[in-house]
């Protein structure tokens, strides 16, 4: 059976001659009434306070699930900013390690090219030696030659002189 104050207030008891007395029930009735109407009004404002409550964590749920989600979000940026980072930074090292092996490669073959002009230059070198020894070498059985012509044509003149002078 719900009661309400107004039942307590309102309630009638039959007087018999042995009853209760009968101010003392109504004064206690009524403090009944006014404590179980303050407890009713403490009710209210506790379920009150209760909603406001439960609206204000459904508020701080939704605020926490907005803030989990944008931190999720964060982390996906964050990962795929940091995935293409290393990507570009792949792609970098991998451009660069391709570029030094091409004047890796360069290097090699001016290597190769310019030990090839020094192989023909010591070639040449030697061939000019050679030329140069030949040249030299003629040159000095000519200057013997005309050496020797010289000092046979003296000789001859010598001779000559000598044959005028004797016969003079």
């Amino acid at each position: 059976m719900k009661m309400n104050p107004l039942d307590i207030y309102n309630k009638e008891f039959t007087v018999s001659a042995l009853g209760y007395n009968k101010s003392q029930v109504e004064e206690f009735l009524d403090d009944i009434g006014v404590e179980y109407e303050r407890m009713l009004q403490d009710k209210k404002d506790l379920q009150d306070r209760n909603e406001k409550l439960k609206e204000k964590l459904k508020s701080y749920e939704n605020i926490e699930e907005n803030l989990k989600s944008t931190l999720r979000s964060i982390e996906e940026i964050a990962d795929k900013q940091t995935k293409q980072a290393r990507e570009e930074a792949n792609m970098i090292i991998e451009k660069a390690n391709m570029e030094a092996e091409k004047m890796r490669e360069k290097v090699k073959k001016d290597l190769a090219e310019e030990y090839k002009k020094l192989e023909k230059l010591k070639e040449t070198k030697t061939f000019f030696k050679i030329r140069l020894r030949n040249l030299l070498e003629s040159q000095l059985e000519v200057l013997e030659e005309d050496e020797e012509i010289d000092l046979d044509k003296y000789q001859n003149q010598i001779e000559d002189f000598e044959d005028t002078a004797e016969l003079d």
